[in-house]
């Protein structure tokens, strides 16, 4: 009766590709659904969220077993039993005192690798999130769940094959965290030089804030790299929220001259990471993307991918001891 049932008439269709599958696959699916409703199960608390947010953030986390509520503010006491979500990891007291609570359960959200088309400053819904019940992955004063993965995790065949399979498939597509981008002229670089890439941040941004580990500004890093590298043929590739004009982290044309050999504004990131050699950055996704392409990135500052062996370092970490490939 269930060889009937479940394999000869039963048809099934994977819902995240709505392709054909096999009944393994679905259990698969479903045991990851049952793992998730139990971890977030009861009440989930969602702080500080503006209200753009709201709508997709309840439909992240909501479960068949809990309900979702949002609060403008962190609340002066906290229930036992709940969990509390909040963007980000912007220093607060309340935060302090809810991270220290032993009943409650604390978790950080973020944007995730690929995170729309379009920028993020101009409320534009992420099409990837971040969920971590131990830091957040670009805070590196402290663990992360996504590090204490990478330092513990023992992939199997299949996971593998799957890894390799979407890193072809992302570099295959061109797909980058914003996919934004216009036709813009390459400049002519001459023969045998080593072309750099740098990619600019937003200075405000947490991942520059705490991982910069002492640069901390566009100009900065720009200056690093030119003494470092006075022969290379530097690009530079301003942030697209910073062109915008939405937010700090802009370098004047004068510096910029001095500096840079060519400055490229409108190309796609994929399609610069096909062109240059190398990338140094402080912490940006440019560099996981330049990784994913087999290109050499160096770190200024202590983003997740640094310290495992895939990225040339200024700066390490203790904690990140796997060696990676």
């Amino acid at each position: 009766l269930f060889s009937a049932a479940y394999f000869d008439y039963a048809r099934y269709v994977n819902p995240n590709t709505g392709k054909r599958c096999e009944l393994e696959e679905i259990i698969e699916l479903i045991a990851y659904q049952k793992y998730w409703n139990t971890l977030l199960s009861g009440q989930v608390k969602a702080l500080g969220f503006s209200r753009w947010k709201r709508k997709f953030i309840k439909d992240y986390l909501r479960q068949a077993s809990n309900t979702v509520s949002f609060k403008r503010i962190f609340p002066k006491t906290f229930q036992p039993n709940t969990h509390y979500v909040v963007w980000g990891n912007k220093k607060s007291k309340q935060r302090e005192r809810l991270q220290q609570n032993q009943q409650t359960k604390l978790w950080r959200m973020e944007d995730g690798f690929i995170r729309s088309i379009g920028l993020g400053a101009n409320l534009i819904r992420p099409l990837s999130l971040v969920l971590d019940d131990q830091g957040i992955y670009y805070d590196p004063s402290k663990p992360s769940r996504l590090e204490t993965i990478l330092n513990s995790i023992q992939l199997s065949d299949d996971q593998l094959l799957r890894a390799k399979k979407l890193r072809k498939k992302l570099v295959d597509h061109q797909l980058s965290k914003y996919n934004v981008g216009e036709a813009e002229d390459w400049p002519e670089i001459p023969a045998g030089k080593t072309v750099v890439l740098v990619p600019g941040q937003v200075e405000d941004d947490a991942s520059v804030k705490l991982g910069g580990c002492g640069i901390y500004s566009n100009l900065a890093l720009l200056q690093a790299v030119r003494k470092n590298h006075p022969n290379a043929w530097i690009v530079y590739k301003p942030h697209p929220d910073v062109m915008a004009g939405l937010r700090p982290g802009k370098i004047s044309a004068i510096e910029l001259q001095e500096l840079a050999d060519s400055v490229i504004y409108q190309l796609a990131m994929p399609s610069c990471l096909d062109r240059i050699d190398e990338v140094h950055t402080i912490s940006s996704l440019t560099g996981f993307e330049a990784l994913l392409r087999h290109k050499k990135v160096y770190c200024y500052g202590l983003p997740f991918y640094a310290g495992w062996g895939l990225t040339h370092d200024r700066v390490k970490c203790a904690r990140r001891k796997k060696i990676l490939n």
